[in-house]
This record gives C-alpha cells, structure tokens and sequence, in this order.
C-alpha cells in the first residue's frame, strides 16, 4: 500500500520481449502490454531501449531506421490516440549510415520533442554503434524529461547536468543482460537520488539468441528516498524510494508521481542544488555572483497538469 492518499500523474513503465531481428512480433508484444497498462490512464509510458529490432550486430543495418521512421510514426499514432507521453529506444540509422541507439520522447500531439543518443558505449559495440555526443531534456506538461540508455545507467556523469537543470523524471529505455542487471536497480535508485527526481527503469526480458546472454527484466520506477521523508512523510525502510518493481517476466509496472510537490521541496527543502553552486564557485571564482544565483534558483515552471502526490504499485504481469 502507498503512505500517500492523494491522486499523483499517473506513469507506467513496460517491460517487453525482444526477440533479435524480430520486429513485427516485438511490436506486436509492446502493444499487447501498453494496452493493459493503458487500463490505468498512464500520462507517459516507457517503452524499453531498442524494443521493436534489438541489437544485433549481425543485422544492425537491416534492423536500423530512420527518425523520424516507421517506429517512430507509429509511436505517435498510439500517443494521439491515447493522449499521452511515450518514450522508447530505437535502433537508429542516422546521417551517413551511421548507427545509432537512440530514445525518443513523444508528445500527445504525436510531435517528436526529444531524441537521444546513448552516449556511453562498452568495447565490443564500438565498431558498429557510434556515440552521441550530448545529454537531452525535454520540457513537458509532466515537467522537464532527462534521457539516458541502458550502458549509461553505469556512468554518473552520462546526467551530470540533470540537477542544475532541474529534470523531475528520468527516463531509461534499456536492454542490459543479466550480469549488469543485478546492480541496474541500485544504480536507477542512486541517480533518483543524486538528481532528486523520478527515475523510471524500462528493461527488456528474453534471451539474445546470437549473444547467448538473458535479459532480466527487473524494471522499476524509482524516487528520491529523502525527498519521501521531508515533503511526503514517508518513514525509512529498506525499500523506500522504490515505487514499484518488476520481475524477470514480460508485463509492466505502475506508479503515481508527485512532481508538484517535488518542485516545492526543491525550493524550501533540498539543498544540494545550492550547495553544488556554492562548491562549483569556490572551485572557479571566475564565476560572478549572478551566475551562481542564477545556477541555483528554482525555474518557475510548472503545468496545471502537475498534481501533488504519489502513490507506488506492484508489478503487473503480462495477462
């Protein structure tokens, strides 16, 4: 049961089947679980990393498309149709046949408003995938959206600039294998943590046939512990800060979040925003007191659609 009473936005994160090379069954599975997940009125839905192809190095380029493309086209069919935020990884094939593992974010009125690329790359992709070269966010009706991808998850610095541009959700497409996938969830926790916001983990399940390795699933939506404890009440336990958790099954987990009430505590309650200026200053005193005042001040921005609660749910498994 959730500590919270009052009614949050509501979110919910998939966790599908990829099978290598297989797009038509893939997307076909992804949309078997949105449609359940849909029963409890998400406004945003996270779709793993490369979900309709996997990634494959045997068939990259075949796998490979254009954004905008095919997946992305019907991605913002379903997020006009259902009026929501959809964000999902596609394996991307971008200017001069250069490949790329990609999320996007798309928005209600089915215009594509963010794409990244993941930037952190382990040493056997790096002949076929090619790095980005810049952190994303987007602004929304939900709040501000940050974008990592699977392999980032094990680098702080792939959202070092999330805090001082103040990203309420992040957002994590990822396929990762079972050895990485153990620590993934205390990793999501920690970046929830060092960011104060929302973290949602959407990871894949089935087994990479050419790969001979299993994903494990255990997607999850993550928020900050301290932010609990000071503006919602929580009480510490060991599990506090994860708002649901999946298991290695194909199906999807639910949560509610209080972005409203994470602005305010923000801006009466959690330092470390500050304090980081004040540290970054005394580091580099080339920088004027305006500049810090301004890296430290709380944007007022925030939509009507932001409500002031949350409210954590189990795993639901694929019906």
């Amino acid at each position: 049961m959730s500590i919270f009473t009052k009614q949050g936005i509501p979110v919910a994160v998939l966790q599908t089947s990829i099978e290598q090379g297989e797009k038509e069954r893939n997307w076909r599975n992804a949309l078997q679980l949105l449609e359940q997940a849909l029963e409890h009125g998400p406004k945003l839905v996270v779709f793993p990393e490369a979900f309709i192809s996997g990634v494959n190095f045997i068939i990259l380029r075949q796998m490979a498309e254009p954004v905008p493309g095919p997946t992305s086209d019907k991605l913002s069919e379903l997020a006009i149709q259902h009026s929501l935020y959809i964000v999902a990884g596609i394996l991307e094939q971008g200017e001069n046949r250069k490949i790329y593992d990609s999320a996007i974010i798309v928005a209600p009125d089915g215009s594509l408003i963010a794409k990244y690329r993941r930037r952190y790359l382990w040493t056997g992709e790096r002949n076929y995938v090619t790095a980005g070269n810049q952190s994303v966010t987007a602004d929304t009706a939900l709040g501000r959206v940050g974008l990592l991808i699977g392999y980032d998850l094990c680098f702080p610095d792939a959202c070092s600039t999330f805090q001082q541009s103040d990203v309420d959700i992040i957002a994590c497409p990822a396929s990762v294998f079972e050895r990485l996938n153990f620590c993934a969830p205390s990793l999501a926790l920690a970046r929830a943590i060092d960011h104060h916001c929302y973290f949602l983990y959407s990871n894949a399940v089935g087994i990479h046939q050419f790969a001979n390795m299993r994903y494990t699933g255990r997607s999850a939506i993550f928020a900050d512990p301290y932010f609990l404890q000071i503006q919602m009440g929580a009480t510490q336990h060991e599990t506090l800060g994860r708002l649901a958790c999946a298991n290695d099954q194909p199906g999807y987990v639910k949560a509610e979040l209080c972005l409203e009430e994470l602005a305010v505590a923000r801006r009466t309650k959690l330092p470390f925003k500050a304090d980081a200026a004040f540290s970054l200053q005394s580091a580099n005193p080339a920088l004027s007191f305006q500049e810090r005042r301004n890296s430290s001040d709380e944007p007022k921005r925030r939509s009507n659609a932001m409500v002031p609660d949350a409210r954590s749910v189990d795993h639901v498994p694929a019906s």
